[in-house]
């Protein structure tokens, strides 16, 4: 998604730099180490704890700090393929704004 923020901006390399650091140091600890309102947002606004967290606390066996129904291995493939498909409606939006660099 943020990819396709691109054909909007004309200069997008920054925000991708910044989403891969915070996506980089975030799956590198547990999240429990977060203040629950940060646990939150890296949750549900930008599910970046589904990407290692709550799969590694399935295999484990240890609980997640946040409650959901069910299991969180379900709950990863699940926020998967809907940000998947949230991210293939975001890029056919924005792939109507794009313009050749005319070179």
């Amino acid at each position: 998604m943020i990819g396709a923020l691109s054909f909007w901006t004309r200069r997008s390399s920054s925000l991708i730099g910044v989403t891969l650091s915070i996506a980089s140091k975030t799956t590198m600890y547990p999240l429990t180490i977060y203040p629950k309102a940060i646990q939150a947002v890296f949750t549900f606004l930008f599910p970046f704890a589904f990407i290692s967290f709550y799969p590694a606390a399935e295999y484990l066996g240890k609980d997640g700090s946040i409650q959901l129904p069910g299991s969180f291995a379900l709950w990863s493939l699940l926020i998967g393929i809907l940000v998947y498909v949230i991210s293939q409606r975001v890029f056919s939006t924005a792939l109507r704004s794009y313009e050749s660099a005319g070179s």
